[in-house]
């Protein structure tokens, strides 16, 4: 059984470990690692302070944090988000994502939900996919999904 939770402040080592591993990197909108000092300062305004124009879930099993889930507000609309999620590296491989993905966007079933996914990154296309998750367009090496809000 997989729940979601917000997350503190106090995980700031676990999530500063997860974006700076290597694939993440590789497969974020920044492949550079995030400098400790600018990862806390994102933890203050994004966990902290960041509800309801961002929110950042914590993924848990009975085999402890699996992964975490962000939604951030589009500019100007708080009715659109932009989604992104990290498998924790050891992991990764298990078929965690798509139910980890499924039950973050059951809590926003009245939101319209994008993700900029890399072109490259088949796992996590067919994760979103899977999600219900549509392509909708393409730019710079990223294939833009998106998800309706469920009616």
């Amino acid at each position: 059984m997989i729940f979601l939770r917000p997350a503190t402040l106090g995980e700031a080592d676990r999530l500063f470990s997860w974006r700076n591993d290597p694939v993440t990197c590789a497969n974020s909108r920044s492949t550079a690692t995030v400098p400790r000092e600018d990862h806390d300062r994102w933890m203050q305004f994004n966990v902290m302070h960041g509800y309801p124009e961002h929110m950042v879930m914590i993924a848990e099993s009975d085999q402890g944090c699996i992964g975490v889930v962000r939604f951030d507000a589009a500019k100007n609309d708080l009715m659109s988000y932009e989604a992104s999620i990290t498998i924790a590296p050891n992991m990764r491989g298990r078929g965690l994502a798509r139910p980890v993905l499924a039950k973050a966007c059951s809590f926003m079933p009245d939101f319209l939900i994008r993700a900029e996914i890399r072109a490259f990154n088949d796992a996590s296309r067919k994760v979103f996919e899977h999600c219900g998750f549509e392509a909708i367009d393409a730019a710079l090496g990223f294939i833009i999904y998106q998800r309706e809000p469920v009616i």
